[in-house]
């Protein structure tokens, strides 16, 4: 079976995507890379241009494995005290959201990476 982390974009069709984000998860991001930098400086590593966000590596310049956000996302749910829900649910979430909400579908495949509506 293919490892989907050694696709060029680590998606299913190889084709990238944009992802619109609001000013605070920008603002969250932006600090996280700061960050990165700075782990990677006080261990005497050069940081990388353009660190993943998802890694393992103190530098940022591998990518991590979708099996490393999963159990982040199980730790992070069960100090919330909830059960029952998937990483991968919540992606169903969304898209029913931005439906319920009256996305045109045509606008909501290529959001979450489907090439057929």
């Amino acid at each position: 079976m293919e490892d989907p982390c050694n696709q060029p974009d680590g998606s299913k069709t190889n084709r990238a995507r944009t992802v619109a984000l609001d000013a605070d998860t920008a603002q969250i991001l932006s600090a996280w890379r700061v960050r990165q930098t700075e782990n990677a400086l006080a261990v005497g590593a050069r940081p990388v241009r353009d660190p993943y966000v998802l890694s393992h590596a103190i530098d940022g310049g591998t990518r991590g494995g979708p099996d490393g956000a999963s159990q982040c996302f199980a730790r992070l749910r069960k100090a919330a005290g909830v059960e029952g829900v998937r990483l991968h649910d919540l992606r169903h979430a969304h898209v029913t959201m931005l439906i319920a909400d009256g996305i045109p579908i045509s606008d909501v495949s290529p959001r979450v990476g489907h090439s057929r509506t």
